[in-house]
């Protein structure tokens, strides 16, 4: 809890003096060196950490089967090279980082507030957990663009390129195609509705089919888990159906913004539809998060549509409400043990 109030801070107390007449050198790449470092050198901070470092550092047991090739050699060259699981954490947090700060510049019209939304929402500390998907997923985010500049080769490319890290970056060919449809707002508004509503019964008959595309017999004991693990609370669900409910009310002042800023809406309402059905089996409900990322981008676009005068509340309002929801799934780790380390060499 400490790590995530103390991050959460540094990058609130950053913003604030980079919206200010106070301009700090180099500001960007600060930013960027901490979130890194403090994520690299995390231990213990997530349900899977231990997993991942019994996987590399125990390749003779086995687990290594449930990886892409691409981290098996990862693995490989590092230990022959000398380097402890360390050295792996810190590889890892520098190539999520680098995508997500590179999609953030090139699509936030607020860089700092960005990150502040991208920390407070929990993203960050996700990407202490899910690191093989976090990977695949900054691709895709900072891939983005392309699908804003009617470039889907280019996107097509940075699928494949995504899931040799995580397989289940190749949902997002079809998700990709959905979110360019021009809905009007009731059909999302059904959708929103009837999966916030009726979930559970959704996910009984959807159940089977995600079983069988995630790999039944490895993923079903999540589904007797607690979806409020992690940071997966009923207070997280709530907060994303009432922002999905508040974009909606105001999706045709952020259209006329920019007609392609139609994309951004698509992509979050739809990520929070998914969240919502697939809520009650984790693996798949993590699937909506390629796309809910884009959250840290639509946030700042989306306060543009209202006065000046009016923003700031918005902003405390919005990031108190994550950090109470983050907080309150963390809190319920109690059986994780934090800290942090530094030993690159075996």
């Amino acid at each position: 809890m400490l790590f995530y109030i103390s991050i959460l801070l540094f990058v609130m107390l950053f913003a604030v003096v980079e919206n200010s007449d106070v301009k700090i050198p180099c500001s960007h790449a600060i930013l960027f060196v901490v979130l890194w470092t403090a994520a690299g050198t995390s231990r213990g901070f997530s349900v899977d950490y231990g997993a991942y470092e019994q996987m590399y550092s125990h390749p003779d047991e086995g687990l290594t089967i449930f990886l892409e090739p691409v981290w098996v050699w990862l693995s490989e060259t590092l230990r022959s090279l000398g380097f402890a699981s360390r050295a792996w954490f810190m590889i890892v947090s520098l190539v999520i980082m680098a995508f997500f700060f590179h999609g953030i510049k090139k699509m936030s019209p607020n860089f700092t507030l960005s990150v502040v939304i991208f920390v407070a929402s929990f993203f960050y500390f996700e990407t202490l957990n899910l690191m093989r998907q976090f990977v695949a997923i900054s691709i895709l985010f900072a891939a983005f663009p392309f699908v804003v500049e009617k470039k889907p080769w280019k996107y097509l490319v940075a699928v494949l390129i995504a899931a040799q890290f995580h397989m289940s970056a190749y949902i997002m060919l079809p998700l990709i195609l959905l979110v360019k449809i021009r809905y009007r707002d009731w059909v999302l508004w059904l959708l929103l509705g009837i999966t916030f509503l009726f979930d559970r019964q959704i996910m009984g008959f959807l159940f089977d089919a995600a079983a069988s595309l995630l790999g039944g017999a490895r993923y079903a004991s999540y589904l007797e888990m607690n979806p409020g693990l992690a940071a997966t609370t009923d207070v997280l669900r709530l907060f994303y159906n009432i922002i999905a409910a508040a974009i909606l009310l105001v999706a045709d002042r952020i259209r006329k913004l920019d007609p392609k800023y139609y994309l951004y809406v698509n992509a979050v309402v739809i990520s929070i539809i998914l969240y919502n059905t697939f809520y009650s089996y984790l693996p798949a409900m993590r699937v909506s998060w390629y796309l809910l990322s884009l959250l840290v981008i639509l946030f700042p676009i989306t306060l543009r549509v209202f006065s000046v005068r009016s923003r700031t509340p918005i902003v405390i309002a919005i990031v108190g409400a994550f950090v109470i929801a983050s907080l309150r799934g963390i809190y319920g780790q109690t059986d994780l043990d934090y800290g942090f380390d530094l030993l690159l060499f075996q």
